[in-house]
């Protein structure tokens, strides 16, 4: 399949790219492929793109903000998955009159295929003049193993880092017989912002069966009973999920340190321009390692400059320790002295007002 990777054709098009098509786009082949959907598990994942186009004499800007699943078995559609696909338009469009389709999308693994840029001037015209075009690869990168050793090359480091943060989609507009590349930037409101960053921290929760099945302890069957040694194993994988979570990040962290000691080595030999600012963000940054660098294999052999940094820093949280410790001893004591002084003077006035009447009564119990 041809694709044309020059970009200069293309340049009177920019394409801002929102994470809630993106989110649409992997939970529709999630669902797909893993059974959640009343598609069987190998039907292509194709849907439509909705957003807003924004033209200009100079510039036309396509804004993708959401993404819809269709039912469409290849590249001919029958005439009920174009009823389908037409009502789904008008049900999306009713809640959200300012979108329009703007292209379509489709997952799968490799690169695109002629069944795609037939479908792209096929049935798709029917609802877009001149639709974009997203394919999610779903290949697998290469797993590679978490390295936290020392050394790593900064060149290397940066090609990682550029690989990871890459996302699997290419976004692409027709020219005649071949698709052109187009660049795209990621834009996203503030409540988008928020749901990302909660998907993101979502983590799976671990259910006891007696728990979740609602009924009686005494309905319990012996593999109910079994069942109770689940959650150990449940934690279990949630401790492998931090752990990894923790590889990740002190890869990333070797990664970057990599990136910033090659800056370093390259602004010593002279072969770049040296940044006076960043330089001191850097010297910043290192203050902070004398706590966290008590191990160091410096500090073992003698150098003494790191251990008294560490000793000083750590005096010193100890200090503030004691004194938040001190500090919130003392309001608990002053809180629990005037209460003694509020339920004393209630005594007192209690006692107070008893002594009254006994006395009145003495004093009545006389005139007789």
């Amino acid at each position: 399949m041809d694709v044309d990777m020059d970009k200069s054709s293309s340049q009177e098009k920019a394409v801002r790219l929102h994470p809630l098509a993106i989110i649409g786009i992997s939970d529709h082949h999630t669902r797909v492929s893993c059974g959640g959907s009343a598609l069987p598990a190998s039907s292509p994942v194709i849907g439509l793109l909705f957003g807003q186009n924004h033209q200009t004499q100079l510039l036309s800007t396509i804004t993708i903000i959401d993404a819809e699943e269709v039912e469409a078995s290849g590249t001919t559609l029958s005439e009920s998955q174009l009823n389908h696909i037409k009502t789904k338009i008008e049900l999306h469009q009713k809640v959200f009159p300012n979108h329009d389709v703007v292209g379509w999308y489709k997952v799968s693994e490799g690169e695109v295929t002629p069944n795609d840029l037939e479908i792209h001037h096929g049935w798709m015209k029917q609802f877009h003049k001149d639709p974009l075009f997203i394919l999610m690869d779903t290949t697998e990168p290469d797993a590679k193993p978490h390295s936290t050793e020392q050394g790593v090359s900064g060149e290397s480091a940066r090609e990682k880092l550029d690989k990871e943060e890459e996302l699997p989609l290419s976004v692409f507009e027709s020219s005649g017989k071949a698709f052109i590349h187009l660049d795209f930037e990621l834009e996203s409101f503030g409540p988008e912002r928020i749901a990302v960053e909660k998907v993101f921290n979502t983590r799976p929760t671990v259910v006891r069966s007696n728990e979740s099945s609602g009924g009686d302890a005494s309905m319990n069957t012996e593999e109910d009973i079994k069942q109770d040694k689940k959650p150990a194993a449940s934690q279990d994988t949630e401790t492998m999920m931090h752990i990894q979570t923790l590889l990740t990040s002190v890869d990333a962290m070797n990664s970057r340190i990599a990136i910033l000691l090659e800056y370093l080595r390259k602004c010593r030999d002279g072969e770049i321009q040296t940044d006076h600012v960043l330089l001191r963000q850097v010297k910043s940054l290192v203050k902070q390692l004398p706590l966290v660098m008590g191990r160091h294999p410096l500090y073992r052999q003698g150098t003494s400059d790191l251990g008294q940094e560490l000793e000083k820093q750590y005096e010193d949280v100890l200090v503030l320790s004691f004194l938040a410790t001190l500090s919130k001893t003392t309001k608990a004591v002053i809180g629990y002295s005037e209460k003694v002084h509020v339920v004393a003077d209630k005594m007192d006035t209690s006692n107070a007002m008893t002594s009254f009447g006994r006395s009145r009564r003495v004093s009545t119990t006389g005139k007789f």
